[in-house]
């Protein structure tokens, strides 16, 4: 099998890799619904997996969607649509509600920390969503995104909604550098005055349609403020470089103009600049209350009694032989266990199980089919414990009545 190809850059912060960069695919569109940005203004969408997006991790839509939008526009050109007002897509009362999910309990710490680092230095705050709440962020853990690192959309876009992260080690930069982007804010150096303050070296940029979707000017970013190399939302000086031929590292893809100070270029943390656009875009001071990483954990259960059953019998004791399994008629059974805070663990299959699923799950009880592997390779091995998985995290359980494998 051919591998995809993939490669990592130094990008907005940090580094990200690209994977899969044949299969990006590159449209002029109307109506990507973004702030600012008339309806009948063409945009360079790229679709990776069938997402679109836009400066390179901003999230416009699926595909479907934004291919019908685009010929609802077409064919209505002579039309007069107006743009997404900004004020339609800014969070009430600086507040954004959160929800996260799937990160081990090590990633969600390291994300509330960056969420709590906006919150001392601006005056926004973000608060544990609840079931009351309709608009919220989202922050997923997006294996399928189709690059590492983040991606987001801009502004509020009503209900819920995701920033997507994919990395094993949360960078908190990457955490801010989203939500400013879901705070209704664009990349520093997609404003309409680059040029006069920076360049862009297109001929070292690693292709065509990196250029296009990461480098493109959008007119719905704000140059209401000094441009400012140093902000959390510019690109590094050697963003989505080809490698350099005479040396290490990669090459300059964006550099000062004559006269013009950038130091640094592309910022690790929010500058004075980005504190003060947020600030003047939600002049309302909220209490600066933090979030507390404890809502987020995952909650490892308690377990009271964990049992195998076969047929409805409970297993006292017994051995279990798959002497008179086939191929095709593998031993069935059932694992049950009590206890707390058990809805939504799974079991971990061992490597003498060929598959399990959830029979059901809620707080209190959990119930999991297991078909054994025949032909088991851990033959005559008593088993004591077994293991449950929730997202990143993991637990081992022991069986009240221990069983062994046997062939």
């Amino acid at each position: 099998m051919k591998k995809a190809k993939s490669l990592c850059l130094n990008a907005i912060i940090g580094v990200f890799c690209l994977q899969n960069l044949s299969a990006q695919t590159v449209k002029e569109l109307y109506n990507v619904g973004l702030p600012g940005i008339s309806p009948k203004t063409l945009v360079t969408v790229v679709f990776i997996n069938g997402k679109g997006y836009v400066g390179g991790d901003i999230e416009v839509g699926d595909e479907q969607t934004l291919l019908s939008n685009d010929l609802f526009v077409r064919n209505n050109l002579n039309m007069q649509f107006a743009p997404l007002a900004l004020n339609r897509v800014r969070w009430d009362r600086s507040v954004i509600p959160v929800a996260i999910s799937g990160f081990s309990n090590a990633q969600i710490n390291s994300i509330v920390q960056a969420l709590n680092e906006m919150t001392d230095r601006t005056n926004m705050s973000f608060v544990k969503r609840s079931t009351e709440q309709l608009d919220y962020v989202e922050i997923i853990n997006d294996p399928n995104l189709g690059f590492n690192g983040g991606s987001s959309n801009v502004g509020k876009r009503g209900g819920q909604q995701f920033l997507r992260l994919n990395m094993a080690l949360i960078s908190e930069s990457v955490v801010i550098h989203e939500m400013v982007h879901a705070l209704a804010f664009y990349h520093e150096q997609s404003r309409s005055d680059r040029g006069t303050y920076v360049e862009i070296l297109e001929s070292n940029i690693i292709s065509e349609v990196i250029r296009r979707r990461n480098f493109d000017i959008l007119p719905g970013a704000s140059t209401a403020f000094p441009y400012d190399c140093a902000s959390i939302m510019h690109y590094k000086s050697t963003a989505f470089g080809k490698l350099n031929p005479n040396g290490p590292g990669q090459m300059i893809t964006i550099r000062p103009r004559p006269g013009v100070s950038c130091n640094p270029m592309g910022g690790d943390a929010l500058s004075p600049t980005d504190i003060q656009a947020i600030n003047t875009a939600y002049p309302v001071e909220t209490s600066n209350t933090h979030l507390n990483a404890v809502d987020f954990l995952v909650s490892s259960p308690t377990i009271t009694e964990a049992w195998i059953v076969k047929n409805g019998v409970m297993i006292h004791g017994s051995v279990w032989s798959c002497s008179t399994c086939s191929s095709k008629d593998p031993e069935q059974y059932q694992l049950n266990i009590t206890g707390t805070r058990l809805e939504g663990w799974k079991l971990d299959n061992p490597s003498y199980v060929k598959a399990s699923s959830i029979i059901s799950s809620n707080d209190q009880f959990l119930k999991i089919n297991i078909l054994f592997k025949y032909n088991a390779s851990v033959s005559g091995v008593t088993v004591n414990t077994l293991r449950l998985k929730k997202g990143f995290e993991f637990i081992n359980i022991p069986i009240s009545t221990p069983f062994i494998v046997l062939d």
